[in-house]
């Protein structure tokens, strides 16, 4: 695409290879980089470099104009940069209506082109024997650090550029290679050849005839050893603190980081390598990536962005808020719920976005396979989606067990797993295997819409319920909105409506009944096999399409032999819009990973709902691909528990977001896609799952102090009785220091002893070091327990266990880096202790925890609760919890809402008469404008809220309010059109107030009032 080629081009300083139509109606081939525009005759003043005309005394630059409309191709040039006039982007982004020739900001948006990046970023890097520069005299490369730039031989600079030229038409691939020219800042040599620490990009620039050192040290936390990608090396194995903390220290004192990396290398019988090498840094891109995220970057030009993406860039509006939501019927396959997880199945049917945060053992799920139940018996396609395989697998697993009651018949429910193609095929296989049972069956549709109608009267009751529970809930947001808009203003005049329109809420509120998780159970019915019957004819009836004749081409893959040609010819039946939407037919229900995703059809709102399962651990990125086939969203996760795993430096990151001037919201290594769309969603659903049911009350209770602000709900009774906390103390004071850091042999007998002795079956072992893990692997393994479960805190995300040791490898020779990483980890803690169901032993030297704790943190305070059996512990509440306050109304800031107000308040101590007009178009309304790109501007601007005083027949504007959300802050283009607004306003003496978008909920519910009060 040449617009596209071109615009980036701009945007990143980089040349472009062309294809160029001249006077003589013959194409010419040379590279470009764009100095100037002319805007109305559609041209570019361009340096032109041609190296087919290069010599040694001709460097074969010129300065020239050229025409955009006959520019035949462009391809973007990585590693290339040039020097670019300071003026261009701005004589650009202030002349963007004029450019729709261009179509420049088309592929602008800062948040989408960071997460490309970190995507691309997070695949491991590696080196391919082959070098883009060959020659290189080393005695000059010595000076490169210095002088920041290695000038290039007339042969060098005739080898390189076809090679650039060839990369840069890789992306018409589905799958290459990004190739990263760069400087070796520290290198691991090892056996399996160099692992590339730390680096320098370098950039060719033609018209210097150099390569152009960039100023940042990037990282690689891991490198692949070949292009196969089979063996990675990971720096955190060769360290004793933190991976940030070394690259952090290598950062600000490179010989301190390297003495210290070297004595860890030397152990492994490898040695660092500093020397300026120049070499290709290799990383496998897929296309598909690009392709997703550019449509995104489209919707939101054409402004025809699903509820779900605007919601992701913190434009989420409240007009779901008012009015009533569509009917559903909620149904379940066991009376085994509470009214939260209710709750959540009723909101994902109802509203546009849900959030829900799941602590361990409140039965997420479960409560997902319900929601699945009720969307599919309301007719929706329903995306279940998630970071890995393990979330998705245990849904379908359960959901496959299903069965019928009198005769145990499987129900055949129309839900698909896709994804890799391991599991694709599974599926495929498993279609083609029951066909022959599919065809022997008939369908009576009127049994069918019978069964359908009973089971959906039987849930009646518990429907009401729901239904009646979200008023209240929306009524007491109401009022609280209202009693403080009362105490806040000046009400002498219309005090009368306010108390009114709280009566009258407070009547109705008082009406509904107050609804308790005993009245959900009461209910609920059990369900019969009626409902069972309906869910498998209904699936029968959907399997039948299959021998419908616009499926015959499905039929028939599920009939080829080869599995290899197999998986081809589904995945490329799928990419057909009318294929898929077919497939859909079928199988309203599909279960895969966001990776996975991009396979379901183009980009479009092909799902009703998408529900996406652990989300805390989704990374944003790939998140995306499921969120863009969304109408409705269901995030489900817990943010106190473990994160994404991004293998990106930090140090890369921080480059990146300081390019994309991107908030802390976005951050790709700290977020979640739960964790950021919840930072910049504040109007959207909140539901915390309260009820706790897998663990003894003595377990739970420290995550529920320390993580959970004491709200989760645990049964006084319980099966799970009985001393449920232990510790096994080790003195390692005597002991020597271990071969491997972060160890405790002592720990690991002790562990042994104690499952031997009590005689445990169903037990697992985490501990918060690799090395210790695999030391515990190792000795289980001699003495005969290689069927106890072992590893790190990641390896259990999700599982549970009867009994649950968490070995420390805290000792006397440990790190106090380790130890401070630890220490207030809180996602780890939080996951470890909460996989015990009946018991949980912690194994350390505590002497040594008290000793390394120089104040309180989170780890010594479970110390303290696992020592005192949980009793008389006084715990302090965590800094760094997320919670979600399931009455959202409590999620904003009083001191706003107040400044909000006030800025109102004079507008009541007049009997004159208002007007609230929402998106009201700037030149319908305003007639001052000093100059001509104000009133240009004005004639398609809008502010989101104008409040205008009523005199006669006529609105005269007194207050202007504008809802800013994300991109107020981070997008140039959008900031520089507030500021517009902002002079325009003062032209026209009106006042303006921006209200930020973490307010956004409240302010519609104040916003609404007021319409009603200043009439």
């Amino acid at each position: 695409m040449i617009k596209k080629a071109i615009s980036k081009a701009i945007k990143n300083r980089n040349w472009i290879s062309i294809e160029y139509l001249n006077k003589k109606d013959e194409i010419t081939n040379y590279w470009i980089a764009i100095n100037d525009i002319d805007i109305e005759n559609k041209g570019f003043r361009v340096s032109t470099f041609n190296v087919a005309l290069m010599t040694e005394n001709n460097d074969s630059i010129l300065d020239t104009w050229i025409s955009f409309d006959k520019i035949q191709n462009a391809l973007l040039v990585e590693n290339t940069k040039y020097d670019q006039p300071n003026g261009l982007i701005d004589k650009i982004e202030s002349n963007l209506d004029r450019l729709e020739w261009l179509e420049y900001d088309t592929y602008s948006n800062g948040i989408i082109d960071y997460v490309y990046e970190c995507m691309i970023n997070e695949e491991s890097p590696y080196q391919r024997e082959t070098t883009l520069v060959k020659g290189i005299d080393q005695d000059k490369l010595e000076e490169v650090r210095i002088k920041e730039k290695y000038f290039l031989t007339y042969e060098q600079i005739s080898d390189l550029v076809p090679k650039l030229e060839i990369l840069s038409k890789q992306d018409q691939k589905n799958t290459f290679e990004s190739v990263t020219l760069v400087l070796n800042m520290l290198s691991i040599s090892t056996k399996r050849g160099l692992y590339v620490v730390a680096y320098k990009e370098l950039d060719f620039n033609p018209k210097e005839k150099s390569l152009v050192l960039s100023p940042e040290i990037n990282f690689n936390y891991t490198f692949a050893a070949n292009t196969e990608l089979k063996y990675k090396h990971h720096l955190k194995n060769y360290l004793d603190i933190d991976t940030e903390e070394f690259t952090n220290l290598f950062t600000h004192d490179q010989l301190k980081a390297k003495n210290m990396l070297h004595a860890e290398v030397l152990k492994h019988g490898e040695e660092l390598d500093d020397k300026p090498y120049i070499m290709d840094l290799t990383r496998i891109v897929y296309i598909h990536i690009e392709k997703e995220l550019d449509m995104i970057k489209l919707k939101q030009k054409e402004k025809q962005l699903s509820t779900p993406l605007k919601a992701f860039f913190g434009n989420m509006t409240g007009s779901f808020l008012s009015g009533r939501t569509r009917t559903v019927d909620v149904v379940l396959m066991d009376d085994r719920v509470n009214i939260d997880q209710l709750r959540v199945i009723y909101n994902s049917l109802t509203k546009p976005i849900t959030y829900v945060q799941g602590p361990p053992g409140t039965g997420k799920t479960q409560t997902i396979i319900n929601g699945l139940i009720s969307a599919f018996f309301n007719g929706d396609k329903v995306l279940v989606s998630s970071n890995n395989n393990k979330p998705i697998n245990d849904i379908y697993d359960k959901i496959m067990k299903l069965k019928s009651k009198n005769k145990n018949k499987d129900l055949y429910l129309p839900f698909i797993r896709l994804g890799n193609k391991e599991e694709t095929l599974k599926s495929l296989n498993y279609i083609k295997k029951i066909l022959p049972i599919i065809e022997k069956h008939k369908i009576y549709e009127d049994k069918l819409e019978v069964h359908a109608r009973t089971s959906a009267e039987d849930m009646k009751k518990i429907n009401e319920l729901l239904s009646d529970y979200e008023e209240r809930v929306e009524l007491e947001e109401e009022i609280d909105s209202l009693t403080s808009m009362k105490e806040n203003l000046n009400i002498e005049l219309r005090g009368l409506i306010i108390n009114q329109m709280i009566y009258d809420k407070r009547k109705r509120l008082e009406s509904l009944p107050i609804i308790k998780d005993d009245d959900v159970k009461k209910s609920i019915k059990e369900i019969d096999d009626k409902f069972l019957v309906w869910l498998f004819f209904t699936g029968i009836k959907y399997y039948k399409r299959i021998f419908e004749p616009k499926n015959k081409e499905f039929l028939n893959i599920l009939y080829v032999d080869d599995e290899d040609e197999k998986s081809r010819l589904f995945n490329s039946y799928l990419k057909d819009d009318k294929n898929f939407s077919n497939f859909q037919k079928i199988f309203p229900v599909i279960l895969t990973t966001n990776q996975s995703a991009h396979r379901l059809g183009s980009q479009s709102e092909s799902f009703d709902l998408v529900i996406i399962d652990e989300a805390g651990q989704s990374s944003i990125g790939y998140s995306l691909f499921a969120i863009a086939r969304a109408k409705r969203l269901l995030l489900v996760g817990d943010q106190n528990q473990l994160k994404p795993v991004i293998s990106m430096a930090k140090e890369n990151n921080d480059i990146l977001m300081k390019k994309y001037d991107i908030s802390e919201s976005y951050d790709y290594i700290e977020n979640s896609i739960l964790l950021s769309m919840q930072k910049v969603d504040t109007v959207s659903k909140y539901v915390l799952l309260r009820y706790h049911y897998r663990s003894h009350r003595d377990i739970i209770n420290f995550s529920n102090k320390k993580y959970y602000n004491g709200q989760l709900k645990i049964p006084l009774k319980s099966s799970l009785e009985g001393n449920a906390l232990e510790v096994l103390k080790v003195d390692t004071s005597n002991t020597a220091r271990p071969t491997d850091k972060n160890t405790s042999l002592l720990e690991i007998d002790a562990i042994i002893r104690d499952i031997n002795e009590k005689k445990y079956t169903d037990v697992g072992v985490i501990t918060p070091f690799r090395n210790q893990a695999n030391l515990i692997e190792e000795a289980f393994k001699s003495v005969g327990l290689s069927d106890v479960a072992v590893g790190t805190v990641h390896t259990f995300q999700g599982d549970e266990k009867d009994v649950i040791y968490l070995s420390s490898a805290i000792t006397k020779h440990s790190n106090v880096k380790s130890f401070d990483w630890l220490k207030n980890n809180q996602e780890l803690i939080n996951v470890a202790t909460t996989r015990a169901k009946k018991k949980f032993i912690l194994v350390s030297d505590f002497n040594e925890i008290k000793r390394k704790s120089e104040d309180k943190n989170d780890f010594y305070e479970l110390a303290e609760y696992t020592i005192n059996n949980g009793k008389e512990i006084e715990l302090t509440e965590s800094t760094k919890t997320y919670f979600i306050n399931g009455a959202n109304f409590k999620n904003y800031d009083t001191k706003k809402e107040k400044e909000f107000l006030e800025t109102i308040n004079h507008l009541l101590t007049t009997a004159d008469k208002y007007v609230l007009e929402n998106k009201v178009r700037i030149a319908s309304i305003l007639n001052i404008y000093l100059t001509k790109e104000k009133y240009d501007f004005a004639l398609k601007g809008e502010f989101d809220l104008v409040i205008s005083r009523r005199v006669g027949n006529q609105n005269i504007p007194v207050v202007v309010v504008e809802l800013d959300g994300k991109e107020h802050k981070e997008n140039i283009e959008v900031i520089k059109k507030d500021k517009i607004k902002e002079e325009i306003c003062r032209d026209n003496n009106i006042e303006i107030k921006r209200i930020d978008n973490k307010y956004s909920r409240r302010y519609i519910y104040i916003k609404s009032f007021l319409g009603e009060i200043l009439r």
